[in-house]
Protein backbone atom coordinates (compact mmCIF):
# COMPACT_ATOMS: atom_id res chain seq x y z
CA UNK A 1 0.00 0.00 0.00
CA UNK A 2 1.16 3.12 -1.34
CA UNK A 3 2.52 5.99 1.45
CA UNK A 4 -0.69 8.10 2.35
CA UNK A 5 -0.45 11.56 0.46
CA UNK A 6 0.15 14.18 2.87
CA UNK A 7 -1.98 17.37 2.23
CA UNK A 8 0.89 20.13 1.32
CA UNK A 9 -2.27 23.02 1.49
CA UNK A 10 -2.58 24.05 5.93
CA UNK A 11 -6.15 24.47 7.27
CA UNK A 12 -7.65 28.15 6.46
CA UNK A 13 -8.81 30.35 9.34
CA UNK A 14 -11.05 32.94 8.18
CA UNK A 15 -9.82 36.26 9.90
CA UNK A 16 -12.90 36.68 11.67
CA UNK A 17 -12.26 33.35 13.35
CA UNK A 18 -8.36 34.31 14.04
CA UNK A 19 -9.64 37.74 15.64
CA UNK A 20 -11.65 35.45 18.34
CA UNK A 21 -8.32 33.18 19.00
CA UNK A 22 -6.65 36.17 19.24
CA UNK A 23 -8.82 37.95 21.75
CA UNK A 24 -8.08 35.04 24.18
CA UNK A 25 -4.34 35.27 24.06
CA UNK A 26 -1.99 36.88 26.41
CA UNK A 27 -0.26 40.12 25.06
CA UNK A 28 3.25 38.27 25.16
CA UNK A 29 1.96 35.57 22.15
CA UNK A 30 0.15 38.75 20.53
CA UNK A 31 3.24 40.63 20.47
CA UNK A 32 5.09 37.25 18.80
CA UNK A 33 2.16 36.74 16.31
CA UNK A 34 2.78 39.86 14.43
CA UNK A 35 6.00 38.21 13.36
CA UNK A 36 3.97 35.25 11.57
CA UNK A 37 2.56 36.63 8.87
CA UNK A 38 1.05 40.00 7.30
CA UNK A 39 -2.87 39.01 7.45
CA UNK A 40 -1.81 38.65 11.41
CA UNK A 41 -0.36 41.37 12.23
CA UNK A 42 -3.04 43.62 10.01
CA UNK A 43 -5.83 41.90 12.18
CA UNK A 44 -3.74 42.41 15.44
CA UNK A 45 -2.75 45.95 14.90
CA UNK A 46 -6.66 47.09 13.19
CA UNK A 47 -8.60 49.23 14.99
CA UNK A 48 -11.66 46.44 15.96
CA UNK A 49 -9.08 43.99 17.30
CA UNK A 50 -7.09 47.08 19.44
CA UNK A 51 -11.04 48.05 20.61
CA UNK A 52 -12.39 44.52 21.07
CA UNK A 53 -9.38 43.60 23.46
CA UNK A 54 -9.34 46.95 25.15
CA UNK A 55 -12.90 46.65 26.00
CA UNK A 56 -12.14 42.69 27.36
CA UNK A 57 -9.27 43.49 29.63
CA UNK A 58 -11.31 46.65 31.49
CA UNK A 59 -13.27 43.59 32.93
CA UNK A 60 -10.60 41.50 33.84
CA UNK A 61 -9.35 42.05 37.40
CA UNK A 62 -7.33 44.86 38.03
CA UNK A 63 -3.28 45.48 38.29
CA UNK A 64 -1.57 47.37 40.57
CA UNK A 65 1.78 48.64 39.86
CA UNK A 66 3.70 49.10 43.20
CA UNK A 67 7.40 50.76 43.27
CA UNK A 68 9.83 50.76 45.57
CA UNK A 69 13.62 51.23 46.24
CA UNK A 70 15.45 47.69 45.92
CA UNK A 71 16.86 48.39 49.98
CA UNK A 72 13.76 49.47 51.55
CA UNK A 73 10.74 48.30 49.21
CA UNK A 74 9.98 44.24 50.31
CA UNK A 75 6.99 44.23 51.41
CA UNK A 76 4.46 41.62 50.04
CA UNK A 77 0.35 42.44 49.15
CA UNK A 78 -1.90 39.74 51.00
CA UNK A 79 -5.14 41.47 50.49
CA UNK A 80 -7.92 40.34 47.84
CA UNK A 81 -6.52 37.83 45.64
CA UNK A 82 -8.70 39.03 42.68
CA UNK A 83 -6.03 41.89 42.41
CA UNK A 84 -2.78 41.27 40.48
CA UNK A 85 0.32 43.18 41.89
CA UNK A 86 3.53 43.94 39.91
CA UNK A 87 6.43 44.99 42.20
CA UNK A 88 8.74 47.34 40.32
CA UNK A 89 12.45 47.45 42.20
CA UNK A 90 14.15 50.88 41.13
CA UNK A 91 15.13 54.23 41.85
CA UNK A 92 12.09 55.20 39.86
CA UNK A 93 10.01 55.26 43.03
CA UNK A 94 9.87 58.64 44.61
CA UNK A 95 8.87 60.37 41.09
CA UNK A 96 5.68 61.22 39.96
CA UNK A 97 4.03 58.69 37.31
CA UNK A 98 1.32 58.81 34.78
CA UNK A 99 -1.04 55.68 33.35
CA UNK A 100 -3.14 54.71 30.85
CA UNK A 101 -4.35 51.50 29.60
CA UNK A 102 -2.01 49.99 31.85
CA UNK A 103 1.25 51.62 30.28
CA UNK A 104 3.06 54.32 32.69
CA UNK A 105 5.31 57.02 32.30
CA UNK A 106 7.51 58.52 34.44
CA UNK A 107 9.16 61.71 33.51
CA UNK A 108 12.87 61.93 35.25
CA UNK A 109 15.55 64.67 34.24
CA UNK A 110 16.75 64.46 30.73
CA UNK A 111 14.37 61.62 30.27
CA UNK A 112 10.70 60.58 29.84
CA UNK A 113 10.42 56.14 30.57
CA UNK A 114 7.55 54.55 29.24
CA UNK A 115 6.52 51.49 31.25
CA UNK A 116 4.55 48.21 30.00
CA UNK A 117 4.26 45.87 33.61
CA UNK A 118 2.51 43.20 31.07
CA UNK A 119 5.06 42.34 29.05
CA UNK A 120 7.90 44.15 30.95
CA UNK A 121 8.66 46.00 27.84
CA UNK A 122 10.38 49.54 28.70
CA UNK A 123 11.78 51.89 26.48
CA UNK A 124 12.95 55.84 27.25
CA UNK A 125 13.30 59.05 25.41
CA UNK A 126 15.42 62.01 25.80
CA UNK A 127 12.73 65.12 27.04
CA UNK A 128 14.98 67.91 25.00
CA UNK A 129 16.50 71.28 26.17
CA UNK A 130 14.68 73.73 28.23
CA UNK A 131 13.83 76.93 26.28
CA UNK A 132 13.65 78.66 29.62
CA UNK A 133 16.32 79.56 31.81
CA UNK A 134 15.24 80.74 35.19
CA UNK A 135 15.97 80.67 39.01
CA UNK A 136 12.95 78.65 40.24
CA UNK A 137 14.15 77.90 43.30
CA UNK A 138 11.41 79.64 45.18
CA UNK A 139 8.98 77.13 43.54
CA UNK A 140 10.75 73.53 44.44
CA UNK A 141 9.83 70.95 45.01
CA UNK A 142 7.22 71.58 42.20
CA UNK A 143 9.92 71.54 39.48
CA UNK A 144 11.81 68.93 40.89
CA UNK A 145 11.30 66.75 37.86
CA UNK A 146 11.69 68.63 34.92
CA UNK A 147 13.67 71.85 34.45
CA UNK A 148 12.31 75.60 34.06
CA UNK A 149 8.32 75.70 33.73
CA UNK A 150 6.99 72.36 32.11
CA UNK A 151 3.99 70.59 32.59
CA UNK A 152 3.19 67.36 31.05
CA UNK A 153 0.75 64.28 29.81
CA UNK A 154 0.11 61.17 28.95
CA UNK A 155 -2.80 59.47 27.04
CA UNK A 156 -4.37 57.87 24.10
CA UNK A 157 -4.87 58.96 20.89
CA UNK A 158 -8.59 58.39 20.12
CA UNK A 159 -8.29 58.73 16.36
CA UNK A 160 -5.07 56.16 15.91
CA UNK A 161 -5.14 54.46 19.10
CA UNK A 162 -1.36 55.53 19.23
CA UNK A 163 0.09 56.59 23.00
CA UNK A 164 1.06 60.19 23.24
CA UNK A 165 3.26 62.15 25.39
CA UNK A 166 2.50 65.92 25.38
CA UNK A 167 4.68 68.76 27.12
CA UNK A 168 3.79 72.51 27.77
CA UNK A 169 6.76 75.25 28.49
CA UNK A 170 5.70 78.50 30.20
CA UNK A 171 7.40 81.65 30.88
CA UNK A 172 8.23 83.27 34.13
CA UNK A 173 4.43 85.10 33.89
CA UNK A 174 2.84 81.33 32.82
CA UNK A 175 1.67 82.38 29.57
CA UNK A 176 2.67 79.36 27.20
CA UNK A 177 6.02 79.60 25.31
CA UNK A 178 6.15 75.93 23.89
CA UNK A 179 4.07 73.02 23.31
CA UNK A 180 5.49 69.73 21.98
CA UNK A 181 3.97 66.20 21.39
CA UNK A 182 5.89 62.93 20.94
CA UNK A 183 3.70 59.27 19.58
CA UNK A 184 5.52 56.93 21.52
CA UNK A 185 6.03 54.80 18.63
CA UNK A 186 7.93 57.38 16.11
CA UNK A 187 10.10 58.50 19.47
CA UNK A 188 10.23 62.03 18.36
CA UNK A 189 9.08 65.16 19.44
CA UNK A 190 6.75 67.69 17.21
CA UNK A 191 6.23 71.48 18.13
CA UNK A 192 3.08 72.48 18.20
CA UNK A 193 1.02 75.49 17.83
CA UNK A 194 0.76 76.70 22.00
CA UNK A 195 -3.70 76.77 22.10
CA UNK A 196 -5.26 80.07 21.51
CA UNK A 197 -7.21 79.98 24.89
CA UNK A 198 -6.05 80.84 28.16
CA UNK A 199 -4.41 78.73 30.38
CA UNK A 200 -4.70 78.01 33.93
CA UNK A 201 -2.82 75.95 35.92
CA UNK A 202 -4.78 73.62 37.98
CA UNK A 203 -2.34 70.44 39.42
CA UNK A 204 1.33 70.67 40.16
CA UNK A 205 2.66 69.39 37.00
CA UNK A 206 1.10 67.01 35.09
CA UNK A 207 -1.83 64.84 33.85
CA UNK A 208 -3.42 62.35 32.24
CA UNK A 209 -5.58 62.45 29.12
Amino acid sequence: MAEEDINPNPVYLVPELLEEIFLRLPLKSILKFKTVSKQWRSILESRRFMERRHMMTAQEKPKIMAAGDRKRFSWSFQGDQEVEMVYLHCDLASRPSLSCDGLVCIPVPGWVNVFNPSTGEFIRFPSGPDPVKADIDFLAPLFEVFPGFWRMGFGRDSVTWSYKIVRMCFTNGWNILRCEILDVNIGRWCILSPPPYEFILTSAWCGCF
